[in-house]
């Protein structure tokens, strides 16, 4: 994340440079270039008030602004010459925020304090349609790059989307704790991000309207936002003169396919990132290559299904419904048994490191740390039916997903609970701690969560699959994670930096 102190003047210049050249500034190509003072090209005057809205027309011939006058104007951007006035009985009956064009600069869509938007036809200038339904004045409006779609950020905390077709509201997306003061559409149209008062950057789907990502903006409220061509980096601008950039968890770089006929119910990556090891309610336990997915092997002898998996290079243990723990050797699929560890399911496994100990829990709140081969070692309490478990690099700290919808740190030097982090609105089935502790991700029914563990405050959320999220996986970089759900789909994300 970059935050740059910027004055008022110089913000409107970069945010218009970053509009022409974000590519540059996303893929980290832009050269250091000796400061230019801003020379004035023209000068539009006509408006009686203050303007508060400005958009370039795609090809860049037009400019449209929008004023507290109640008017909407269009000028001719290379001799700064008006064309005409959009307004009258026909027009906005009160301050004009918000102004966005079609893509093919045919359309102009403006938003009001009036409540409303409305479509005009630019080449005509007429009214063509007007879009209700708002309950307060509307802020920004954007259009998807396809014309369908039109989101708008009211003053009422929603965002809303909208068929340009008949001017019918779709969807109504709640999340913000203020007023909503800008939207974007990413450039293939797949997500609309918001910012507002509440100092949030959301994302959304604008195909069911459902919120797939909150990360943190501004904490003096955040004014405008812009999303790379990538669809991978969201720029924010801050009423406290800051701009801010945004990796976009909401967007998985891929999805891979998952070999196993039923659902993936349990995911790992080796240390090294080469091998991606899946388990399923199939019974099976899978490696394949996480380059191109292709299988390479199966893991014989589960006699029940899957619920969790660990390895540490070297082995692969896997926790089963039928109450067993069992291990292979990961270099040539050997099966090295089984051992039954306790009263209930299997609920989590975590090999240390070195594979001298394994760590299990069950459904029954049971939390056991064995001594290779296997062999009883301390246990934790826990008052609570555990579900997933994660063991830092060095194996000293121990983190639980519980069906109490709460996560908790344990010291293994004392085997205390020291830390919980509450968030979650459904049973944590998956948790998972990063190589170099300081990122950790938990899941359930209700998405992907991610944590400052500085804290133990929620930094981020994902929606991320139609299904509860059975695993989830850091690879050895840290900048990337891998998910499964019991939706069938195992989805791999890019992590902001």
């Amino acid at each position: 994340m970059l935050a740059t102190n910027l004055r008022p003047r110089s913000l409107v210049v970069l945010v218009l440079a970053l509009l022409a050249g974000l590519s540059l500034l996303a893929s980290g190509t832009a050269q250091p270039q000796a400061a230019v003072p801003p020379q004035i090209v023209q000068t539009l005057k006509g408006h009686g008030e203050l303007v508060y809205g400005v958009a370039f027309s795609p090809d860049g011939s037009l400019v449209a602004t929008g004023s507290f006058d109640k008017t909407l104007k269009l000028w001719h951007a290379a001799t700064g010459q008006e064309i005409r006035t959009l307004g009258g009985p026909a027009g906005h009956q009160n301050l004009v925020l918000g102004l966005a064009f079609s893509p093919d600069g045919k359309i102009l869509a403006s938003a009001s304090s009036d409540n409303t938007i409305k479509l005009w036809d630019v080449p005509s200038s007429s009214p063509l349609r007007d879009f209700l339904g708002s309950a307060d004045a509307i802020h920004a409006v954007a259009l998807s790059p396809d014309g369908t779609k039109l989101a708008t950020a009211g003053n009422d905390a929603a965002v809303r989307i909208w068929n340009t077709a008949d001017g019918k509201q779709l969807f109504q997306c709640t999340g913000h704790a203020g007023p909503v003061l800008s939207v974007a559409f990413s450039a293939n149209g797949a997500i609309v991000a918001s910012t507002g008062a509440d100092g949030t950057l959301r994302l959304w789907n604008p195909a069911d309207g459902k919120q797939t990502a909150v990360i943190g903006a501004q904490p003096a409220g955040a004014s405008s936002v812009v999303i790379n061509p990538n669809n991978t980096i969201a720029y924010t601008a801050g009423h406290d003169g800051t701009l801010k950039v945004f990796g976009i968890p909401g967007t998985p770089s891929r999805s891979l396919a998952a070999p196993h006929g039923e659902a993936v119910t349990a995911l790992v990556l080796t240390p090294d990132g080469n091998k991606i090891i899946s388990g399923s309610s199939d019974k099976t336990v899978r490696v394949s290559a996480f380059a191109n997915g292709a299988q390479e092997r199966v893991l014989d002898g589960a006699a029940a299904p899957v619920t969790s998996l660990s390895t540490n290079g070297t082995l692969v243990a896997a926790g089963l419904a039928d109450r067993n723990v069992r291990l292979w050797n990961l270099a040539d699929g050997a099966s090295l048994g089984q051992t039954p560890v306790g009263n209930a399911p299997v609920s989590g496994v975590a090999l240390h490191p070195q594979g001298t100990q394994l760590l299990t829990t069950t459904s029954d709140g049971a939390v056991k740390l064995w001594s290779l081969p296997l062999k009883p070692a301390r246990s934790l309490a826990h008052p609570e039916a555990i579900l997933s478990a994660a063991l830092t690099a060095d194996g000293n700290r121990l983190y639980t997903g519980s069906a109490d919808k709460m996560v908790r740190s344990w010291n293994l030097m004392n085997n205390q609970a020291d830390k919980q982090l509450a968030g979650h609105t459904a049973p944590v089935t998956a948790v998972a701690v990063s190589p170099n502790a300081a990122l950790f991700a938990s899941g359930g029914a209700d998405g992907i969560r991610f944590w400052n563990l500085a804290n133990n405050q929620q930094s981020a959320f994902i929606g991320g699959h139609a299904a509860p999220v059975t695993s989830l996986q850091f690879n050895a970089g840290n900048n990337q994670l891998l998910s499964a759900g019991e939706d069938g789909s195992v989805k791999l994300w890019n992590l902001p930096a």
